[in-house]
């Protein structure tokens, strides 16, 4: 009888490539997930700069600004954002800051946004935008 030479990869090998997909995958699915966040911050920004228009437009017409999102366009109070994964809201009035001179518009994170470091985006009537290394 004559011997086959038999080829295919040992138990052995299988397991290190099982470990090394496993490390790969292990470093590889949390910066998937950082740059997910990070994309999807591109929806809130987008919605602060429109209610930040639609506050100076109300602002024009009536000499001082919303108090609400449903008086500058927003369809509840606080606004999902296009995407839906935040919530906008208008910040309430303060000494520092009364509604009839400035105003502060907010994002909360929402759903699969809510775990994003950067938190609650705003921004202000004097264009300010917090925090800034998530801008």
């Amino acid at each position: 009888m004559k011997n086959k030479l038999q080829s295919g990869f040992t138990l052995l090998e299988l397991m290190i490539a099982v470990v090394i997909i496993g490390i790969l995958a292990a470093i590889a699915y949390p910066a998937y997930e950082e740059a997910l966040r990070k994309g999807r911050r591109a929806d809130g920004h987008v919605t602060l700069i429109h209610y930040t228009s639609k506050q100076e437009q109300h602002f024009l017409e009536n000499k001082s600004y919303a108090n609400t999102m449903t008086n500058i366009g927003g369809s509840a109070n606080p606004a999902p954002s296009a995407d839906g994964y935040y919530n906008i809201s208008v910040k309430a009035a303060t000494v520092a800051c009364p509604i009839a001179t400035c105003f502060v518009l907010e994002a909360a994170p929402q759903g699969a946004q809510s775990s994003d470091s950067c938190a609650t985006l705003s921004i202000n009537s004097l264009g300010e935008k917090m925090p800034n290394n998530c801008w």
